[in-house]
């Protein structure tokens, strides 16, 4: 029997989603076209904590206006402000933002900068939330949010170990345990990319999952839903945990709509963080 005296884990849902930015030369990637389709899917996840790639500041402002229930975290790459796109969190109204930012994945975190000359800034925009009910000083959750290089596997690993500092460098301060690493990893399910996120101490929602994970084998699309539904290789978008948190069901999601909102499907993961 469960101790009864003991506090419940806290529930909470967690989406990652990469919207794709809005290409205006792409009628199927234009923004205004997809703009309601995107907002609906996140207001039918019912997630808490929504991550989100490739972001600009238009379809920032635009989904800040049409999810006035979510606060919306998050900088773009380019300036630190408004250019470039962005990866940011929507944290729910029912939720505390107990601290957060965004930083680079370079050797210089703290400003705009890359690996390579010639590469795009990569960034994560973090967030450490307080859940409902959890009165426990700097427990909650830290949520990571990140978008790694779409083309060199050696600088998606770089680009990683970045973040693997920082969330040692937050167990190390003692400010609670529970992490979800999420994203657009741009990395299939044998890269050696979630071979080193592994070995850093992170699990594998999908893999861990209490339930069955559910929906298409595949993330990525690319405008043909169909294509990803049986290819895991095109599962490129991940979820891990780490810290006691336990996940219970995971499932990516197909919209049913007319309207196609992204070239990615997006992933849903039912977690409790320890109490």
């Amino acid at each position: 029997m469960p101790d009864e005296s003991l506090p419940a884990a806290a529930p909470l849902r967690v989406m990652t989603f990469n919207v794709k930015f809005d290409d205006v030369d792409d009628p199927r990637a234009a923004w205004a076209g997809r703009r309601a389709a995107v907002a609906d899917q996140i207001t039918a996840s019912g997630a808490g904590v929504v991550a989100l790639q490739e972001v600009l500041a238009g379809q920032r402002d635009d989904l800040a206006a049409d999810l006035p229930d979510y606060t919306v975290l998050g900088v773009g790459r380019d300036d630190g402000a408004r250019a470039g796109e962005a990866v940011p969190l929507l944290v729910r109204s029912d939720l505390t933002v107990l601290d957060g930012g965004t930083f680079w994945l370079s050797a210089t975190p703290e400003s705009p900068s890359g690996f390579n000359a010639g590469a795009l800034p990569r960034i994560c925009t973090w967030a450490h939330v307080r859940l409902p009910g959890d009165e426990v000083p700097g427990r909650g959750l830290h949520v990571w949010n990140v978008h790694l290089d779409h083309l060199d596997e050696s600088l998606r690993r770089r680009q990683l170990a970045v973040v693997h500092r920082r969330t040692r460098a937050v167990a190390a301060r003692g400010a609670g345990p529970a992490h979800v690493l999420l994203g657009d990893f741009n990395a299939g399910p044998r890269s050696t990319t979630l071979t080193d996120t592994r070995q850093a101490g992170w699990q594998e929602a999908r893999s861990t999952s209490r339930a069955l994970p559910t929906g298409p084998a595949g993330t990525f699309h690319d405008w043909t839903p169909g294509a990803a539904l049986e290819e895991a290789n095109a599962r490129i978008d991940h979820v891990f945990v780490r810290g006691g948190v336990t996940v219970h069901a995971y499932e990516t999601v197909r919209p049913t709509t007319a309207v196609i909102p992204s070239d990615h499907f997006p992933v849903v993961v039912d977690v409790t963080v320890p109490a």
